[in-house]
């Protein structure tokens, strides 16, 4: 994550990769998933479709915290 200098609780692209890295490395058929991921940030679900040799329709699914909140000025 661009600009940022420590650990986030939780990153997406990570979640996802992990969980279809499980699902490709148990060898599973073609189908409908749903991998559970503990994160720092909470438990995260990656919900997907394998299809032959791909993974179509790809969610990651979690809650969300609102963080920041701001103004932007544009001149």
């Amino acid at each position: 994550e661009r600009g940022v200098e420590a650990e986030t609780f939780s990153c997406g692209t990570g979640t996802v990769a992990v969980a279809i890295s499980s699902l490709l490395d148990t060898n599973q058929p073609n189908g409908q998933y749903e991998v559970k991921i503990s994160a720092k940030g909470g438990q995260l679900s990656v919900r997907c479709k394998k299809h032959d040799d791909a993974f179509v329709d790809i969610y990651l699914i979690g809650p969300s915290v609102r963080v920041f909140e701001g103004i932007l000025y544009f001149s």
